[in-house]
C-alpha cells in the first residue's frame, strides 16, 4: 500500500482486536477466520504500522463489555484453541435480537480500549 499511495494519500485498514476476539494466542498462531491470515492486538497493529507511516488515527468499532472480555480470558486459560472464539460468537447472539446501530458506529480510541475491530487511519508515507 506504501509503495503505491500517493505522498498526499490516505490509507484504511482493519482488523480484528485478537486481544478481544481470540485471547489467549500468539500472532504467529492461525487465526480462527479462513479470510485472515494475522489478526493484530492494538500495540501490534500500530507498531506495524508505523513502520511505514507517519501519521496514523486509531479507532474501534463494537466496544466490548469489561466482564466479557474478562470471561474470554479465564476460557483461553483453562481451554486453549477455540473455546474462547466460539464463547465470543455465543455471547453475541442476544444482538440478533436486539441489535442497535450505535453499537457498530467507528468511534476515536484514547488509550487502551477493548474493541471488537480496531480501525486506522494512516498517512505520511514513509519513503524507502
Amino acid at each position: 500500500a506504501v509503495r503505491v499511495l500517493k505522498p498526499s494519500g490516505t490509507f484504511i485498514c482493519s482488523t480484528p482486536n485478537r486481544t478481544v476476539n481470540y485471547p489467549g494466542t500468539l500472532l504467529s498462531n492461525k487465526t480462527w477466520n479462513p479470510f485472515h491470515i494475522r489478526e493484530y492486538s492494538q500495540p501490534e497493529f500500530l507498531a506495524l504500522l508505523g513502520e511505514f507511516f507517519g501519521r496514523i488515527e486509531l479507532f474501534g468499532q463494537n466496544p466490548g463489555s469489561k466482564l466479557k472480555i474478562a470471561a474470554s480470558r479465564s476460557i483461553a486459560r483453562i481451554w486453549p484453541g477455540l473455546a474462547a472464539v466460539r464463547f465470543n460468537q455465543v455471547m453475541k447472539l442476544p444482538l440478533l435480537l436486539m441489535d442497535r446501530l450505535d453499537f457498530h458506529t467507528v468511534r476515536p480510541i484514547n488509550g487502551t480500549a477493548n474493541w471488537e475491530y480496531l480501525v486506522a487511519v494512516c498517512s505520511n508515507p514513509a519513503v524507502k
